[in-house]
């Protein structure tokens, strides 16, 4: 079974093609709820901890891919980022200010719900977060019972 499909059914000779949804794939970070990690987030966290953001994020940048292809556990994307050398905070604090972060857009979760409860239609999430933000993000605001699959894709 195709996740996307598309039914192009004929019609009057002249008459436009009519075509039927059955997939709907969303975004969840900037669509359903806040951006999970990029980059004003990094800036927060960077203001709150007291720690140098430039250096930060030039080593953010070297690990970012694997973070987000699920090659990197989100403790070494820190351990990398920031904990590479002794700070007065701990790894927990960070992840605990990370997911504080998140934040809701009830309009689209309530559009989310409305489709969902019309069982009409197939509805993903398309997600290139790192998997254990992501996991977490969807528990915490009760997505997972909303969508038939999660993807993770990798941007270019």
């Amino acid at each position: 079974m195709s996740v996307f499909r598309v039914y192009i059914e004929p019609r009057e000779q002249g008459a436009a093609p009519q075509m039927t949804i059955s997939t709907i794939l969303f975004d969840i970070g900037g669509v359903m709820l806040s951006n999970g990690w990029d980059h004003e987030q990094r800036q927060v966290i960077a203001r709150q901890f007291g720690f140098d953001y430039d250096a930060f994020d030039s080593r953010h940048r070297q690990v970012v891919d694997t973070l987000e292809r699920g090659q990197l556990s989100l403790e070494e994307y820190l351990n990398w980022t920031i904990f590479y050398e002794t700070r007065s905070f701990t790894a927990p604090e960070v992840v605990d200010a990370i997911k504080g972060l998140s934040t809701a857009h009830p309009d689209t979760i309530e559009i989310v719900k409305s489709l969902h409860t019309s069982h009409r239609y197939i509805l993903a999430t398309l997600n290139n977060e790192s998997r254990e933000l992501n996991e977490y993000r969807v528990a915490h605001f009760g997505l997972r019972p909303l969508f038939s699959a999660f993807f993770y894709i990798m941007l270019p």
